[in-house]
């Protein structure tokens, strides 16, 4: 099982980027239909930003024929309060204090179902209950978003979106200050709901 899930989660740390790609996304709802394209970057991603006239139910990403993905769109109002949450050592048991090898077995080696902290699914649930939104945000890069977004789904944690990193090198990691890691993103979150109330759930959060 060790050598299975290692072998899964170090899976996208091996893809080639595809890099200067057209990719084309298909806005849609049972009426209008809108397509807008953009090219990959240096990393083989890609963030589209687009501006409907019509209010779509679902998004279609295609690379090619053979490449792409379909996604029901969750719309949020501008109003109300959401909850920017920590995934590691917050909902997920990493035990990042117990050093890099205990936090390695714990990202890569086992199972992640298992790791869920006890009692975050059920107050998670009340803030969703009572009309929270969700964001999760962590540090991990962006090839852990498989494992991660399984896991958030096999566990039932409240639906949201799932911000992670990108690291240019792994010396980005080491010489990025801690705070300095997450701030684009929270700066980027509080830019999109300027009128939303926000909680943060963290461990490290004082």
């Amino acid at each position: 099982m060790a050598h299975s899930n290692l072998m899964n989660r170090l899976r996208p740390f091996y893809a080639m980027s595809q890099v200067n790609v057209p990719v084309s996304a298909f806005f849609y709802n049972d009426t209008d239909s809108r397509q807008r394209t953009i090219y990959t970057n240096a990393w083989g991603q890609f963030a589209l930003r687009a501006a409907l006239d019509f209010v779509p139910t679902h998004v279609r990403v295609m690379a090619s024929e053979h490449l792409s993905a379909i996604q029901e769109i969750s719309i949020e109002s501008p109003f109300g309060t959401s909850v920017i949450s920590d995934i590691d050592d917050t909902i997920k048991h990493t035990d990042m204090l117990s050093g890099a090898r205990e936090a390695f077995r714990n990202a890569f080696l086992r199972d992640l179902d298992e790791l869920l902290v006890d009692g975050v699914r059920e107050w998670y649930h009340q803030l969703a209950d009572a009309g929270a939104r969700f964001h999760y945000v962590s540090n991990s890069p962006w090839q852990l978003f498989p494992a991660l977004s399984r896991f958030l789904r096999n566990v039932g944690m409240p639906q949201g979106s799932i911000h992670l990193k990108q690291y240019s090198g792994m010396l980005q990691g080491v010489f990025e200050p801690v705070a300095e890691r997450k701030k684009s993103t929270l700066d980027r979150i509080a830019r999109d709901f300027p009128q939303r109330h926000f909680i943060l759930g963290d461990s490290d959060a004082t």
